[in-house]
């Protein structure tokens, strides 16, 4: 009987811990949505804590962290012109779902803001776009999927399925990198939820 009692402590005391842990990172997701939608609303398109580095051919230039970020962590947001039918050149074009429609942010002038310029990474991105809401608006902000150092560049997966030709001749590789990718992922990723934005408060 004794030793029933202590095991239901145990368990309790672990089921206890991981709901304080769970509550933890509600706090910090509402924390960064907050902290995103400011950004937004002040038009923070370049914030000092990210710089543009010139990573020679065939990148181009992309976006650095000037600090480290941990997982959930706002980064920036895209910024752009909303349309309603799609543009005609779509390179720097975000589509948004939003209900039953679609909208276009077209980022295609260059004006400063840093949100255009983050890279494709596919496999192993660093950073994750979410959509959220400003003052009833939609808008993709992204965040920190997993730990990111200062002076690292920050990347997102542009679509699970698209087919952009700096893809094409990293799809020789050894499924065993691929593997290996996927497990570093989930380990760094695992004990660190990443937030899941939808709306504001």
């Amino acid at each position: 009987m004794y030793r029933l009692y202590i095991l239901v402590t145990v368990i309790f005391t672990i089921w206890n811990k991981d709901e304080c842990v769970a509550l933890t990172v509600a706090e910090h997701t509402r924390q960064q949505i907050k902290e995103a939608g400011a950004a937004i609303r002040r038009s923070d398109m370049s914030p000092s804590y990210l710089r543009i580095a010139h990573l020679g051919h065939p990148i181009g230039r992309g976006i650095v962290a000037g600090k480290d970020f941990s997982p959930g962590d706002f980064i920036t947001y895209y910024h752009g012109k909303y349309c309603v039918k799609e543009p005609v050149i779509d390179e720097y074009t975000f589509k948004l779902s939003w209900g039953s429609k679609n909208i276009w942010i077209d980022s295609s002038q260059d004006d400063g803001s840093y949100g255009r310029l983050l890279n494709d990474e596919w496999r192993y991105p660093n950073a994750i776009a979410r959509l959220i809401f400003a003052d009833g608006r939609p808008h993709i902000a992204f965040f920190a999927h997993r730990f990111i150092t200062t002076g690292q560049e920050i990347r997102y997966n542009y679509n699970n399925d698209g087919d952009f030709p700096w893809r094409q001749a990293s799809k020789v590789q050894t499924n065993f990198l691929c593997m290996r990718r996927t497990w570093l992922s989930l380990l760094e990723t695992t004990f660190m939820p990443v937030c899941k934005i939808d709306k504001e408060d």
